[in-house]
């Protein structure tokens, strides 16, 4: 069975290597360019906006700071790579307890606490 995937961030790419480890054949496709990266002013200059506003983001109408990228591997590109837990708690309220996910997720990852000096 085919299967295509549209974006190759962390839910693209995450999607897309467990649909293959279950045998499907995966494409994933993406909008953004493969930049090779380099120093932090040029991973600046992928977020819409750096250079003309010089925030990092894009406002929303409501005036929420929108902080993305479109390129290979979409925002975790420039994440400096933090392993956060996002919304556990809010999704957690709602019934939702991704505890499973996260810890096979920091394994593979080998996601560790910052060790301060």
């Amino acid at each position: 069975e085919d299967v295509i995937v549209v974006g190759s961030g962390a839910g693209g790419a995450t999607i897309a290597r467990e649909l293959a480890m279950n045998g499907k054949s995966v494409t994933v496709l993406e909008s953004g360019m493969y930049h090779k990266l380099g120093t932090e002013r040029r991973a600046l200059g992928f977020y819409p906006g750096f250079f003309r506003n010089f925030v990092p983001g894009e406002m929303s109408r409501e005036g929420t700071e929108i902080l993305r990228t479109i390129m290979v591997g979409g925002s975790t590109m420039v994440t400096l790579g933090n392993g956060v837990r996002s919304l556990q708690e809010e999704l957690r309220v709602l019934g939702v307890n991704l505890e499973e996910e996260f810890l096979e997720a920091g394994s593979e990852l080998s996601v560790k606490p910052l060790q301060l000096i």
